[in-house]
This record gives structure tokens, sequence and C-alpha cells, in this order.
């Protein structure tokens, strides 16, 4: 029993980075063994509204080294401002070295993670803000109301587009294979009680193309000059987003 103790994860801290939609996770691994290193799995759950609900189970593999801080991050799909998360994690030693303790630890205390309380005050809300993707890609959108709205309507460039309910107060509406429509991106608006109209913008990049037609040359042994065709270039305006850059690996 003392050696399940050991090695159950600690320290568990989670941050939210709103512009790619991402929670990062770093913890610890308690009275980890002096100087050792270690094969380990962690195992992670994450839950949606209430601890009851698990939406994920994801495995993450890692040699660990004493005193080491872990990191570990995940992409939600639907905007992380839409719903109230839970995370929790446990490990296992994964190594062959130690056979014995290749079991699980105890599963640390859910954290929660909430962004809803600086929404402002607003009583319609649409998310994802200004979020980049593909074009081809799949986008869930979703809108909170303040006021316990089960009318609330969205369109995608004035069609209007159905999704259902996430709870009383959120709407979620799946978009697939969306489309390249214009460099200053695709106008989302939804519309709740009184016409209260809040909108988005999605920036939809033309698909990355692969350099067509690289060569490489030189007069003197030692410059390097080389030259490509990059396609169409998947830079939008309004944005904020570069275009393409290229890395040479010689």
């Amino acid at each position: 029993l003392a050696e399940r103790l050991l090695l159950t994860p600690e320290s568990l801290k989670i941050s939210i980075n709103s512009k790619c939609q991402c929670l990062h996770l770093q913890w610890t691994v308690h009275n980890f063994p002096y100087h050792q290193e270690l094969k380990m799995l962690f195992q992670i759950q994450i839950t949606r509204i209430e601890t009851s609900n698990v939406t994920w189970v994801r495995n993450y593999s890692t040699t660990v080294r004493w005193n080491q801080v872990l990191h570990w991050s995940w992409e939600s799909e639907l905007p992380l401002e839409c719903a109230t998360h839970f995370v929790r994690i446990r490990s296992r030693v994964d190594d062959a070295k130690f056979p014995e303790l290749s079991f699980w630890s105890n599963w640390s205390s859910w954290e929660e993670v909430s962004v809803q309380n600086s929404l402002g005050q607003d009583t319609l809300l649409v998310f994802p803000k200004d979020k980049l993707v593909e074009e081809g890609s799949n986008v869930t959108i979703c809108a909170i109301s303040r006021n316990n709205q089960n009318n609330i309507s969205c369109y995608l460039e004035g069609e209007q587009i159905h999704g259902g309910q996430l709870n009383p107060y959120v709407s979620t509406f799946h978009l697939k294979n969306v489309p390249f429509i214009r460099e200053r991106g695709t106008n989302i608006f939804c519309k709740g009680n009184q016409d209260n109209i809040k909108g988005i913008v999605l920036f939809v990049s033309k698909i990355l193309e692969e350099p067509k037609d690289f060569s490489c040359e030189t007069q003197d042994a030692k410059t390097l000059s080389c030259t490509w065709d990059p396609g169409s270039d998947t830079g939008l305006a309004w944005s904020k987003q570069p275009s393409q850059s290229y890395t040479l690996f010689e």
C-alpha cells in the first residue's frame, strides 16, 4: 500500500490558452526516487459540466526524472468558454526494469477549469473569437445566452445553421468541411430575443500546398541559392496571421 502512494501525480495546475482553445497541464510526481529515471504512463480524464460525464480519456507516455515538472496540452473542439471543464490524472510505472510497480496510482483530485465568470455581462455571446482553420476543417461554435433562451438562431453567411443544446444556456453548432469564402473571413452571427445579435468572424485559409519545382544551385561552393513555387498564399487579410514561412533543411 505504501508503494501505491509513492508515484501519485500531484500539484496539478491547469492554464487556458483561448487563442488555440487549449488546456495546458503541469504536474509533478510525488516522492519520486532520487536521481532515478522511470518510463511512466499517465492517464488523463477530462469532463464537461459535471465530473460524472467523462468525455475524454487520454494516455501520455514519457520518461520521468526526479524533481521534474511534466507538461501536456489538450485542444478542445468546443470553445472552452462554452462549458466548465474538469480534469484529473493518475499514473503507473511502465518500465520493464520495475515490473512490480506496474499498477495505477490513485486519481488526483478533480481540477475545475472555467472562464465563464470573466466573459462580461452581455446577454448573448458567440465563440470562438477569430479562429483560424484550414479549408475543409470541422468547427464547433457555441452561443451563450444569459436569459435561458431556447430559441437562439445562428447564420453562416446569411444561411441558417442548425445545432443542439449543450444545456439550457448554451447552444452548439457543428460546421463540417468549412469552405474558403473570402480573405477577410467568414461571417457568423446569432440572434436571441429582442433582436439581440452577436457575431464572430471565422478565418478559413486555403490549404497549404506542397512546394513545387524546388531546386538549389551554387556558383562558389559556399552560397546555396534555392528557388521553389509556393503555390497559393494562405495569408488572410485582417486575421493578424502571417503568410506561410519556409525552413530549409540542409
